[in-house]
């Protein structure tokens, strides 16, 4: 379901750029079918949205639970999204798609206010710097 005026022109000479982020929390799930579930996503919503995918800026935290703040940690990456946001590496106005809110936790309210759209693929709702846009 695409919002109204959310779906971008692919002709468009500049499309907004997006990346991923998964996470799953324990071992168990990397067994299940997690990481390819949540990687089937953002190429998709690309798509739909007339959006340019950037692997290279896409992040994981496989194995870190967000509950216990493990993705915030020393070993998650969730955290180098505003540093990137900050240092220019990632640019403002760029998505970062995730599957379920569940995969951001706290950290999405920061997130959301360092100028970047998180698009939540489960329930079909774009938050723009801390907005849901439907």
């Amino acid at each position: 379901m695409t919002a109204p005026n959310e779906k971008q022109n692919t002709a468009n000479a500049n499309p907004k750029i997006c990346f991923s982020y998964i996470r799953f929390s324990s071992g168990q799930q990397a067994k299940g079918n997690s990481t390819d579930r949540q990687l089937d996503i953002a190429p998709q919503v690309a798509r739909d949205k007339g959006w340019e995918l950037n692997n290279n800026l896409s992040i994981a935290d496989l194995g870190l639970s967000a509950f216990k703040k493990a993705n915030l940690g020393p070993k998650g990456k969730l955290g180098a999204v505003l540093t990137g946001v900050q240092s220019g590496k990632i640019p403002k106005g760029s998505v970062m798609i995730v599957e379920a809110l569940d995969r951001l936790t706290r950290i999405f309210v920061a997130l959301s206010s360092a100028e970047i759209s998180i698009p939540i693929w489960m329930t079909s709702n774009l938050y723009l710097r801390g907005q849901s846009a439907g």
